[in-house]
């Protein structure tokens, strides 16, 4: 999330058009060829996200975007179909893509980082 951690609890202002912020905040929690990632903005052509999804792109990970409009930019830069909801189409797509991150990043916290850092702190 652009901001890092802490703009889930305060808004980070202008953390999202710092494409360069999305490279390192990937490289800064080891984000290798091995990761998946997924790219979610809105509007599909939020800068932090496009930087990160090209950095990871660059390393052969796999990078699917969503959006919440046709054409975006963010499909570019995606191997796999980018997803993509009609703006107006399904009232609260917004809460909807929200929710969709949510769960995302509830699966990835509890299934992936969580056992990941208990291996490696009982080394």
């Amino acid at each position: 999330m652009a901001g890092g951690a802490a703009a889930f609890v305060k808004a980070a202002e202008g953390a999202e058009d710092n494409a360069r912020a999305g490279e390192e905040d990937l490289k800064s929690i080891g984000f290798g060829e091995q990761d998946a990632l997924v790219g979610i903005a809105a509007s599909g052509r939020t800068p932090y996200v496009l930087g990160g999804m090209a950095y990871a792109k660059g390393l052969g990970a796999v990078v699917i975007g969503l959006s919440c409009t046709r054409n975006a930019r963010i499909a570019m830069t995606t191997e796999l179909a980018t997803l993509q909801s009609l703006r107006g189409a399904v009232l609260g797509t917004g809460g909807v893509l929200v929710l969709a991150l949510a769960l995302v990043a509830y699966l990835v916290t509890s299934q992936v980082v969580r056992p990941v850092r208990r291996a490696s702190s009982s080394r």
